[in-house]
């Protein structure tokens, strides 16, 4: 799990509650966070509030 701290994001591994999921490869998971492919591509599942990843991948520097 990722989360924005006032420091920096955090990574945490585990089971966690969280408002959106985004499931695949880590492979997948890394083009997504950096950008290089979009969450609706299909190789990654998005569940939760869409629009909160939208707005975290926005608002989160690479």
């Amino acid at each position: 799990m990722i989360t924005r701290a006032p420091e920096g994001p955090r990574w945490e591994r585990g089971p966690v509650d969280a408002d959106v999921v985004v499931s695949g490869t880590v492979a997948d998971l890394m083009l997504v966070v950096s950008r290089r492919m979009p969450p609706g591509d299909g190789r990654v599942v998005v569940t939760g509030d869409d629009a909160l990843l939208h707005h975290w991948l926005a608002h989160t520097a690479l």
